[in-house]
C-alpha cells in the first residue's frame, strides 16, 4: 500500500491533523464563549448547577466507556486497513450499539436518580437539571462516540470536525437568539 491509499499514511495523518487542530480551536472559542454568556446570564446558585451538570455529565461519560473506546482505537485500524470495507462497518456497528446502550443506560439510571444526587451534592432545586443531565450525557455521548471516537480513528476528522462546529454554531445563534427559525 503506497502512502496515497494508505489511510494512516504521511499524507492523510498531516491532513487529518489540520483538519483537528482547526476544528478543536473553533470550537474551543465557541465553548469560552458559551462559558462566558452563561458565567454572565446566571445567578450564583444557577452557575453552581450548571458547573455540576457538566461535571456529571464528563463523569457519566467517562465511566460509560468501558475501555471499549481503547478497543476501538486498537481493532479499527487493523479492521480498515487489511479486513476490508463491511468487516470495519460490522465493527464500528458493533461497538458503538454497545456503547451507545451503555451510554442510555447511564443516563437513564441519572435522569432517574436526579433526586438523589442532588441530596447528595446538597443542591437543592437542581433536580429538574440533573434529570435533563441524565438525556444529556446520553446524546452528548453518543455524538461523541460517532463524531470523535469512530470517525477519528477512521482518520474521517474532516466529517467530525464538521458535525461539531455546525451543532456548535446552531446552539450559539438559538443562544443568542439571532435566526431562532434556523
Amino acid at each position: 500500500m503506497n502512502h496515497k491509499t494508505n489511510p494512516y499514511g504521511r499524507a492523510s495523518v498531516r491532513a487529518g491533523l489540520i483538519i483537528f487542530i482547526t476544528g478543536r480551536g473553533l470550537s474551543a472559542v465557541l465553548t469560552f464563549a458559551a462559558f462566558a454568556m452563561a458565567a454572565r446570564l446566571l445567578n450564583l446558585p444557577e452557575y453552581g448547577i450548571y458547573a455540576a451538570s457538566l461535571a456529571l455529565m464528563e463523569i457519566g461519560i467517562a465511566f460509560s466507556s468501558a475501555g471499549l473506546d481503547w478497543v476501538a482505537a486498537r481493532t479499527l485500524p487493523d479492521y480498515r486497513v487489511y479486513a476490508g470495507g463491511r468487516a470495519t462497518v460490522t465493527m464500528v456497528l458493533r461497538l458503538g450499539i454497545i456503547q451507545a446502550f451503555i451510554l442510555m443506560a447511564v443516563g437513564s439510571l441519572v435522569a432517574v436518580k436526579a433526586d438523589w444526587i442532588a441530596a447528595l451534592l446538597q443542591l437543592q432545586g437542581a433536580e429538574d437539571a440533573f434529570m435533563l443531565t441524565g438525556v444529556l450525557l446520553a446524546v452528548e455521548g453518543i455524538g461523541r462516540l460517532s463524531r470523535d471516537q469512530m470517525l477519528g480513528i477512521l482518520m474521517h476528522q474532516t466529517s467530525g470536525q464538521v458535525a461539531q462546529l455546525v451543532c456548535a454554531l446552531w446552539y450559539a445563534r438559538r443562544i443568542i437568539g439571532v435566526g431562532a427559525d434556523f
